[in-house]
């Protein structure tokens, strides 16, 4: 579960690092089924799917409204890059 969440914060911190070079477009791939070796990862539009083995996903992308939506195997949640980031939303 830790791993989970260190992954998924390290992927809305890549989001946010990427959000300004929109044509930026990442391919990597291996050949192995190992859950560290096998992320996969494209932008398109600001929109980042990443397969880490042949069940498990996440797509992750940005709202105009500040927001960072993201999806874990279907599964949908939003965060605002102020909670993210620990800092008060007032």
């Amino acid at each position: 579960m830790k791993i989970k969440i260190l992954i998924i914060s390290l992927l809305i911190l890549l989001l946010i690092a990427c959000s300004e070079k929109s044509n930026m477009k990442v391919n990597s791939k291996n050949s192995t089924n190992d859950i560290q070796n096998n992320i996969e990862a494209e932008e398109e539009n600001t929109t980042m799917f990443f397969y880490i083995s042949k069940d498990d996903y996440i797509n992750v992308r940005e709202s105009p409204k500040g927001k960072i939506l993201f999806k874990i195997n279907g599964h949908g949640g939003e965060i605002y890059y102020w909670q993210f980031l620990g800092k008060d939303g007032n």
